[in-house]
């Protein structure tokens, strides 16, 4: 039998390859099926681009669809502005019979060595010239190589006037929970009690305290499913429920315990929500993930010794029309903090490590990460709060463009608030607003305090 690990790996698998391939017949397939079946029209079609450029190795990763109709090709995820060009190989598919020419500025280029053409002027205009005599049809594709209007690894920070989170104090829990325009800010205490505040995405100025009836404990972990409903886990592993409006919480005996939430999402045509967990065998007492639907518990795979089973932070995000779930933290061994890792969903019963621990290139991450995903760009920042205990405590930042497969750590003097916003550690929250901005807030000081202010941060708009 195939285990459930073994079909999520295939799951995951199966949406890469349709979002890169399905993309090309949605996004391509702007042609009739009258046209699709048209052998004289396929011989000049081309299928399938790859650019390779030695100076540019990741280049030849960038996916290109093709617009058959319009006659374009393109990128859907951008590339850096100053990306520069010169000797490269254009991977083409196409039919046999199809003669290419390649215009590059004006000029038509012809392969050097290698099968190498020179891209110097691309910016000037690219297109693809394809020919085939035998059947007295011609078609020309424009070769569209779009860039960033702004630098991603560049952020221009400023305090947000007149905007402040409640004065907080006696803190043991920070977490930040968005559902649509919302921001939900949930406080853990030492008074063994959860404090809610409300804030808008858009105009994060004004925090109102939401009175809340039922909830009794300081929160652990909390996920808001995609239909408005929170689900929050106290530090004595009761288990909550809130309405929509999240005044009104009640206790849901679901008959396990409930270690940790890890997300939820909502399946395709479905109408109730999915939250994924962590939970423990009442008689084994071994660790298993686990899901609530609706009012049903199922049990999946258990959680391997290397899974961060507390201080990870998980995003839900949308692969080919399909829910995932992206987890990032670090577990402990002996009482230390390992090499954070990255953990993937699409199920909620088994998780995938992405990629091997050999292989990742985030650091330690002591306290729970920020992890933000800017959908318009497909790119994911994770923010590693300091560490005080650490000779030089530094915050560090990450980012992947590819749900988190590979990290890159970032320059931090480019891409986190200047000298003013401090060295912060835990209790660091942020948040992704349109377009492309990025708000943070909390984050305990050297001394003890949470800072009140909050901090939006701007890509650099290149200019001309």
């Amino acid at each position: 039998m195939v285990s459930s690990m073994s079909l999520h790996y295939k799951i995951v698998t199966k949406i890469a390859f349709c979002s890169l391939f399905l993309g090309t017949l949605l996004l391509g397939g702007c042609i009739s099926p009258k046209e699709i079946k048209n052998p004289d029209l396929e011989s000049v079609q081309i299928t399938s681009l790859r650019i390779e450029d030695k100076d540019n190795p990741n280049l030849k990763n960038t996916f290109f669809s093709i617009d058959h109709r319009e006659g374009i090709i393109y990128n859907a995820h951008l590339l850096p502005k100053d990306l520069a060009l010169d000797s490269v190989k254009v991977v083409l598919a196409r039919h046999s019979d199809a003669q290419v020419k390649f215009i590059i500025g004006g000029k038509q280029e012809t392969s050097g060595s290698n099968d190498s053409l020179s891209f110097v002027n691309w910016k000037q205009g690219v297109s693809i010239q394809l020919s085939n005599s035998a059947k007295n049809m011609n078609k020309e594709y424009k070769l569209d190589i779009r860039t960033y209007s702004y630098d991603p690894q560049t952020f221009n920070w400023q305090v947000v006037s007149g905007a402040q989170i409640p004065n907080l104090t006696n803190v043991k829990k920070l977490l930040l929970k968005e559902h649509q325009d919302k921001l939900l800010l949930f406080v853990g205490n030492t008074a063994n009690k959860t404090v809610v505040y409300a804030s808008s995405k858009s105009n994060p100025s004004q925090w109102t305290l939401i009175n809340t009836t039922g909830l009794e404990g300081s929160v652990k972990d909390v996920t808001i499913t995609p239909l408005g409903v929170a689900c929050l886990l106290t530090e004595n592993n009761d288990f909550y429920l809130s309405s929509t409006d999240f005044t009104e919480w009640a206790s849901a005996n679901i008959g396990s315990s409930v270690v940790s939430i890890l997300g939820s999402f909502v399946e395709p045509g479905e109408k109730k929500s999915t939250i994924a967990l962590i939970l423990r065998n009442g008689s084994t007492n071994k660790l298993h993930f686990g899901t609530l639907e609706g009012s049903s518990v199922v049990s999946g795979e258990l959680v391997p010794e290397d899974f961060p089973i507390e201080n990870f932070t998980s995003i839900s995000m949308k692969v080919a029309q399909h829910p995932m779930l992206v987890l990032v933290g670090s577990h402990l061994k002996n009482g230390t903090s390992q090499k954070a890792q990255t953990w993937t969903s699409t199920s909620g019963k088994d998780w995938l490590r992405l990629p091997s621990p050999e292989g990742s290139n985030l650091g330690v991450s002591v306290h729970e990460p920020v992890l933000l995903y800017d959908e318009t760009i497909g790119r994911m920042y994770c923010l590693f709060p300091a560490h005080f205990a650490e000779a030089n405590p530094q915050m560090k930042v990450f980012f992947s463009d590819d749900k988190g497969v590979a990290w890159t750590e970032g320059n931090g003097t480019l891409m986190l608030p200047p000298t003013p916003f401090g060295i912060r550690s835990k209790h660091l929250v942020g948040y992704f607003a349109t377009p492309h901005t990025l708000y943070l807030l909390g984050g305990m000081l050297q001394d003890g305090s949470i800072p009140v202010d909050i901090w939006k941060g701007t890509p650099r708009i290149y200019t001309e």
